[in-house]
């Protein structure tokens, strides 16, 4: 139960981006912080889960912590760094 947030938001992105024509974000990690960021999210919803925090701070720290991030990353261009063997 606990990996679904993250497939939830990096499925959805991509259907987004397959119907819209566009490439998959979530494939090319040198274009923009994306799966990690829902990764963050979904793991600081377990740990406030584990530290039984109420539903409502369960879901909104999460959010406004994710969307700042996307919000930073998208304003300062923040990127993954590429793998270079």
């Amino acid at each position: 139960m606990t990996h679904r947030p993250s497939f939830t938001a990096s499925f959805g992105g991509l259907v987004r981006d397959t119907f819209c024509a566009q490439p998959a974000r979530i494939l090319h990690s040198h274009q923009e912080a994306y799966a990690s960021l829902a990764l963050v999210g979904s793991c600081l919803y377990i740990a406030l889960t584990s530290l039984m925090c109420p539903l409502y701070l369960r879901v909104a720290i999460p959010v406004l912590v994710v969307t700042v991030m996307r919000k930073a990353a998208w304003t300062c261009g923040l990127r993954l760094p590429l793998f270079k063997p």
